[in-house]
């Protein structure tokens, strides 16, 4: 099931989209957020996805689950950035490199017979699998992540399966908030042939690895592609299963929690972790 509208901050309450932007255009938005702002969430954001994708795989099975499954709301201040981030992919798509394949829409199916989609920002006349991620905050020590890696892996599985040549990987980044700044003369920094950051101005040094451009590019790990494929198949017979048999599926591990912070389904997540403990309790 999609998004189907917003916690509204004005009325205090969830509100579907058709009611919010009736609201926006008599009032004036008293919610403050533009009109733009919520027409675009309606649009580009309420799309239901009922199939198996990627990212789904990489991050959590519970958040996917619950997405495929149920209506939900978001508050408004929880799409800037990922409109942002549309309007920046699509900009990098009209502009890319002569002879790439952008926004390639794929699909093939795991040894256990579970279809998996996904969509390849760019493919190199090369082989050179380029995907882009627009991040608020880019710290480079950090990156590429796990996650990411794993996503630009089964994009080359999707690839091969489709008969591309694929051989390499790199993750693109780009800053919200552009290159990295001095706290105290708030300049950017300048980085010399040393690879360390300067500020001009107090002549404060940062390593390499704590400060950027606005943008980072970072080569990723090639995994065996049939290792890939099998930790594919796992995730997505677990996913399916849970939709198929409407039991909900696992969520992610300790060393991801703290996006939950961020997910739209956390008290259902919660009841759920709660009524399970009561279970074991009882036996």
């Amino acid at each position: 099931m999609p998004l189907v509208g917003v916690k509204c901050p004005h009325h205090k309450r969830p509100i579907k989209f058709k009611e919010c932007l009736e609201c926006a255009l008599a009032n004036d938005t008293p919610c403050g957020f533009p009109y733009g702002l919520l027409k675009a969430g309606s649009v580009l954001l309420a799309k239901a996805r009922p199939k198996v994708h990627v990212t789904d795989l990489v991050g959590c099975l519970r958040r996917a689950y619950f997405g495929k499954v149920a209506d939900y709301y978001e508050p408004p201040s929880q799409w800037i950035a990922a409109i942002l981030g549309i309007f920046i992919h699509s900009k990098l798509e009209e502009f890319a490199p002569p002879d790439s394949k952008t926004e390639l829409s794929l699909s093939a199916v795991t040894p256990s017979g579970v279809e998996v989609v996904g969509t390849i920002d760019l493919l190199t006349k090369d082989g050179e699998i380029r995907d882009s991620k627009s991040k608020r905050y880019l710290t480079p020590a950090r990156e590429p992540n796990s996650a990411n890696s794993r996503q630009i892996n089964i994009y080359r599985w999707l690839l091969i399966e489709n008969g591309y040549e694929a051989k390499t990987g790199v993750l693109e980044y780009l800053a919200l908030r552009g290159a990295t700044r001095c706290q105290k003369c708030k300049c950017e920094l300048e980085q010399r042939d040393d690879k360390k950051w300067l500020c001009h101005k107090c002549k404060k040094e940062w390593d390499e690895d704590k400060a950027h451009r606005g943008t980072l590019r970072a080569p990723v790990e090639i995994y065996p592609l049939l290792a890939v494929e099998q930790w594919v198949d796992e995730r997505a017979v677990i996913l399916d299963n849970a939709l198929k048999l409407g039991t909900i599926a696992p969520k992610i591990g300790k060393d991801g929690e703290w996006i939950c912070d961020y997910c739209s389904f956390r008290k259902e997540c919660q009841v759920f972790d709660t009524l399970e403990k009561a279970k074991g309790e009882a036996k």
